[in-house]
């Protein structure tokens, strides 16, 4: 999934980077993956950890967290003989977004 374009905007001396173009939304098969994850009656607080080998999933389920709950926190976990595992979670909207 493409990182959406964006532009900064200067407020009261903070460089607030805001997304501009459409809205594009998460592929189907990430939003699964996620709503299998998460529970729905607490999305607003932090997620299990998803794990996974494959980068490029790992990406694209950072950005539908982002979409989604405000933000994401992806890190490598270990490399093991296998690859490079990494871990994907949430801290939850309250979190990155607030009450």
């Amino acid at each position: 999934m493409p990182a959406a374009p964006t532009t900064t905007v200067t407020i009261q001396g903070i460089d607030i980077r805001v997304p501009t173009g459409p809205l594009v939304l998460p592929p189907e098969y990430v939003r699964r993956i996620m709503n299998a994850q998460h529970n729905p009656a607490g999305w607003k607080y932090p997620q299990r950890d998803y794990y996974t080998y494959d980068e490029a999933l790992a990406d694209d389920l950072a950005r539908c967290y982002d979409f989604y709950l405000g933000g994401h926190e992806l890190n490598v976990a270990e490399v093991t003989r296998y690859g490079t595992l990494y871990r994907v979670g949430s801290k939850g909207y309250y979190f990155y977004v607030g009450i």
